[in-house]
């Protein structure tokens, strides 16, 4: 008669909260059968009945829910977000090898010869001779191991490690059964075979719905921001893309109709909402020509940046010439307005390059890919001040740093709002490779008059700048530097 360790039951019968009435039970160290069955058809019926049947799943749970916690805490995938991902996965390939033993041991059928059916098989569930044999066999005991090994294993492992660990688990076990004669009496080696490679394929279908769902997100985060051969590129390559806040050189450009509060004034709330839609298509579509990232919409203004998610060497001339384009197409849109009797919009422009904050920023309600900084706000100044200095664009010392094949005529050198250094500030004029000998005379006169004026020789300033307005009637900006050359030279008298 087969007899069974006391101190062992009693350890396994902890996660039945059958202890204390086992101890009160049996005093021995050992018990044969006859008083296992006394017990079982007893007052323990039902108690022993619940763990023999549910070792496989309540057991196994344990151990595999302990292992995957630490597994997924001292060898982390990167990013939290595949942290839980692994999780579930694992979930999921373990919820499968417990069916595979379930039905190893004969506690399930599974018939699927006259389409699939699953059922508990009583006479095994209710028999704790046959149900104990099976259990304890080296056969199951090997069928657990490989399946809990694969079980947490697989998710973490990238494709060809875990094709790698598949190949290995079956080499073994076929190596096994050629060392030991009476392996693989119970459960065939055809049926760890099946189990190795059903968790397998389960691993690869859950990690390419899980990819599918990933793209799937990116494509709805990005697909309003990006052009679309960026969205497929960015999806394509997800590894490369960082949805949390971090800071990268990039460049911002903010763009901001003039004096709309008189155009809305002028137009029916219709009329004003046809307009704002042509206009920000038109733009929208400059944009993606130069590959921008559309931050937001701010009631009439765009703003926009370029470094992110994907990073861009030439991001600086690229925000340029798309800035130079966008005061084109504004001038295009302003003529046809007129021509149906609305007010034809100006719009100035900011561009800074800097180090930025970017991410997906906001709340548990509503989060957007954005940036944030100090750079940031230089771009928006340098947008304000375009209605100052009388021209479309305005860029920074940093922005022109980093375009050389781009004509620039500075503007001034200032204290923006919030900053304790000054800025120097410029104006894209056009391509170099594009300018006419009269724009870089004009150039060259107009550093002429602004080397005076940072030398404070504000009458020879005053001189030249008048000089460029008479000839430049139409360069608002000539005139107005003009006028502050006389107001420092009042001063100074």
């Amino acid at each position: 008669m087969p007899t069974y360790n006391i101190h062992k039951i009693q350890q396994v019968s902890k996660y039945f909260l059958v202890s204390n009435a086992m101890n009160m039970t049996i005093s021995h160290q050992c018990v044969n059968i006859s008083t296992v069955q006394q017990i079982y058809t007893g007052q323990w019926q039902c108690e022993f009945r619940r763990f023999f049947y549910l070792f496989p799943q309540q057991i196994l749970f344990n151990i595999f829910f302990d292992l995957s916690v630490y597994l997924n805490k001292n060898f982390p995938m990167q990013g939290s977000p595949k942290i839980k991902t692994n999780h579930i996965k694992i979930g999921l390939i373990f919820a499968v090898f417990v069916l595979f033993l379930s039905s190893a041991i004969g506690l399930l059928e599974i018939n699927v010869i006259s389409g699939l059916r699953v059922s508990v098989n009583s006479q095994v569930a209710d028999n704790i001779l046959i149900l104990t044999y099976r259990i304890s066999s080296l056969d199951t005991a090997l069928f657990i191991i490989i399946g809990i090994a694969l079980s947490v294993c697989l998710p973490v492992l990238g494709p060809v490690k875990s094709t790698l660990l598949t190949i290995i688990a079956i080499i073994v076990l076929y190596i096994i059964g050629k060392l030991s004669s009476n392996q693989y009496d119970l459960i065939p080696f055809e049926y760890f075979t099946l189990m190795i490679l059903i968790l397998y394929i389960v691993n690869i279908l859950i990690s390419y719905f899980i990819e599918i769902h990933s793209k799937q997100k990116i494509l709805a985060t990005f697909g309003q921001y990006l052009p679309p051969h960026i969205v497929n590129k960015i999806s394509s390559g997800m590894e490369q893309l960082a949805l949390e806040g971090e800071a990268r050189q990039m460049t911002v450009l903010f763009c901001d109709i003039q004096s709309f509060t008189s155009i809305s004034e002028e137009l029916n709330p219709k009329q004003l909402s046809k307009l704002l839609n042509e206009y920000f298509t038109s733009l929208s579509k400059i944009l993606f020509r130069y590959n921008a990232t559309i931050d937001k919409f701010i009631g009439d203004s765009i703003m926009a940046f370029w470094g992110a998610p994907l990073e861009q060497d030439d991001q600086a001339e690229r925000a340029v010439l798309c800035a130079l384009d966008m005061i084109m197409e504004i001038e295009r849109l302003s003529k046809n307005f007129r021509r149906r009797g609305w007010p034809g919009p100006a719009a100035g422009i900011g561009i800074n390059s800097g180090l930025m904050a970017v991410g997906n920023m906001g709340s548990v309600y509503r989060m957007a890919y954005t940036v944030i900084g100090d750079a940031v706000n230089v771009a928006s100044r340098a947008e304000s001040l375009t209605r100052t200095y009388h021209v479309p664009i305005i860029v920074s010392d940093t922005t022109r740093e980093k375009c050389h094949d781009i004509l620039f005529r500075e503007m001034d050198n200032v204290v923006l709002k919030g900053k304790r250094r000054s800025t120097r500030l410029f104006q894209p004029l056009c391509l170099r490779s594009e300018a006419t000998p009269d724009q870089l005379e004009e150039i060259d006169k107009h550093n002429e008059a602004l080397h005076a004026y940072y030398k404070k020789d504000f009458v020879t300033a005053r001189s030249l700048f008048t000089d460029l307005a008479s000839r430049h009637n139409d360069d608002l900006y000539y005139s107005m530097m003009s006028d502050k050359m006389s107001a420092f030279c009042l001063e100074d008298d």
